[in-house]
C-alpha cells in the first residue's frame, strides 16, 4: 500500500489519489471527512450527511481516482461515502487481514501479501518504532514482540505503531502481555491472510 501511494507513475494515471488508514472503527464518517478534505470541498458548519455524499459523488464523476484504504477490518459500504460506480478509469485498493471483507466488498482481484524474511522483519520493526527501540532492556522484549507478528508486514506495522508510544520498559512488558492475549492472533495473522484487494474498471 505504501508503495502504491508513493509511486509517481501510478499517481500520474489518475486525476486524484486518496489514501486513508481506516483502522479499527471503520468509520464511513471518518473516510468521508478525509475525502472531503482531499477534494477541497468546504463543508464547514454543515452536518448534512446526505449532502456530503452528493457533493463527493458529483466531484468524482468527472475524475479518474485511486482510493487506497488501509487496515480495513469490516465491510465498508462505499456508496454511503459517495464513492459510486463510474465510467472513468477509477480504482480502489484495500488492505485487510480478513479475506471475507474483500469478498463482501466484491473486489475483482486478490493479492496475498507475502511474509517477510526474518531479517526484513527485524529491520522493519525498529524502523517503525523509532527512538523508543533504544530504551535500556528493550531488546529481549523486542525479539518476543517481533516473533508474535509472524513476519507479516501489516501486523508488524500495526504493532510497531502501538509500541512507538511506549517510552519505558514497563510499558513494553505490558504491551507484550497484551499482544499475547489477542484472541486467535496466530489464526488471524497466519492461517488467514494479509491481502490487498482491488476493484476497478482498469487494471495495472
Amino acid at each position: 500500500m505504501h508503495n502504491l501511494k508513493n509511486d509517481e507513475e501510478i499517481a500520474n494515471m489518475f486525476d486524484i489519489v486518496i489514501s486513508v488508514s481506516v483502522s479499527e472503527d471503520n468509520s464511513t464518517e471518518k473516510l468521508q471527512q478525509v475525502i472531503l478534505g482531499r477534494l477541497k470541498l468546504n463543508v464547514e458548519g454543515n452536518n448534512d450527511h446526505g449532502e456530503f455524499v452528493w457533493r463527493i459523488s458529483k466531484e468524482l464523476e468527472s475524475k479518474g481516482y485511486l482510493f487506497l484504504l488501509d487496515e480495513v477490518s469490516e465491510t465498508l459500504e462505499l456508496h454511503r461515502v459517495g464513492i459510486c460506480e463510474d465510467e472513468m478509469d477509477s480504482k480502489y485498493v484495500l488492505a485487510s487481514r480478513y479475506e471475507h471483507v474483500c469478498y463482501d466488498m466484491e473486489v475483482d482481484e486478490f493479492v496475498n501479501e507475502k511474509r517477510l524474511l526474518d531479517s526484513d522483519a527485524w529491520k522493519m520493526f525498529p524502523e517503525k518504532v523509532g527512538r523508543n527501540i533504544n530504551l535500556p532492556g528493550v531488546e529481549p522484549i523486542e525479539r518476543l514482540v517481533v516473533n508474535e507478528c509472524a513476519d507479516l508486514p501489516l501486523l508488524i506495522d500495526r504493532v510497531a505503531r502501538n509500541f512507538k508510544k511506549k517510552n519505558n520498559i514497563n510499558l513494553w512488558r505490558d504491551g507484550l502481555q497484551s499482544l499475547r492475549r489477542w484472541p486467535n492472533i496466530k489464526v488471524q495473522g497466519m492461517e488467514e491472510v494479509d491481502v490487498a484487494c482491488s476493484r476497478s474498471t482498469i487494471g495495472f
